[in-house]
């Protein structure tokens, strides 16, 4: 009895986020790519790869990704919903830096993988790999806030966009935690804690970044808001707690006008 096609592509080391060799599979699945010199991203999750039936997953997935000069802080960590930055790892340790748009997905015949072998000289790492498909999920994910408080965040919308710049390389990502989560009278009060979390190895010193989500608070505070802050580490809070948080998606803040090309990390 012949391997399954499962096998097949297990054999040939191919994992969620592997690197595709770009030519190869543009010829052999007739993927429309923007440039045969982009990456291509395997994201299909690991388990579903290697599945044994065809017919029970026929595709595979993977998302284009544009080399770029340098990244840009307004694009890392997932803060921007329409646009990732990251660093894809050469064999010799170079990071090149990609830039990757949701709308560059390719699907593909997943019995294809079982001709094909990864690109060993790129990869991702564990972490980036992370960043990347939590992105991707998040695009279908994203919180919803109650109107009046999208309102309120509205009035101050672009000076909120203005501090948020300022903190693009300095946090990971900011959440927000509302009380009560729903709707309000206008002349209520909604209780409103930020956290601002950090990298876990990164040694950053709090003093810049409190300074500039203090003003965010006051923006805020005069939006009928009661606001305290908290700046962590990731290690320094629990699944739980962060559980309590969502971002706010600026994006959707921007529906009422022609949304900006570049946004900053989400509020």
């Amino acid at each position: 009895m012949g391997s399954s096609i499962g096998e097949q592509v297990s054999v040939n080391k191919w994992a969620q986020c592997s690197i595709a060799p770009t030519k190869a599979l543009a010829a052999k699945a007739s993927l429309d790519l923007e440039c045969l010199d982009n990456f291509l991203i395997v994201v299909t999750q690991s388990c579903d790869l290697v599945h044994h039936k065809l017919e029970d997953e026929p595709y595979a997935e993977c998302i284009e990704c544009r080399p770029i000069d340098k990244v840009d802080g307004n694009f890392t960590y997932g803060k921007n919903p329409r646009c990732l930055h990251l660093y894809i790892v050469a064999e010799n340790g170079d990071e090149r830096a990609v830039e990757i748009r949701p709308h560059r997905m390719h699907r593909f015949d997943r019995s294809i993988l079982g001709e094909l072998i990864p690109d060993d000289r790129y990869y991702l790492s564990e972490r980036t790999c992370r960043i990347l498909i939590r992105w991707l999920a998040g695009r279908y994910l994203r919180a919803a806030f109650p109107d009046e408080f999208n309102n309120r965040m509205y009035v101050v919308k672009e000076k909120l966009k203005k501090k948020a710049v300022k903190l693009a390389d300095l946090v990971t990502g900011i959440y927000v935690m509302i009380i009560p989560d729903k709707e309000i009278a206008p002349d209520k009060t909604y209780h409103v804690t930020l956290l601002a979390l950090l990298e876990a190895s990164e040694d950053v010193e709090h003093q810049p970044i409190d300074s500039i989500i203090k003003e965010y608070v006051n923006l805020m505070k005069n939006q009928g808001m009661d606001v305290q802050y908290r700046i962590l580490k990731e290690d320094a809070i629990s699944v739980a707690a962060i559980r309590n948080y969502r971002k706010v998606d600026w994006d959707h803040i921007s529906l009422r006008k022609t949304s900006p090309t570049k946004l900053p990390a989400d509020l």
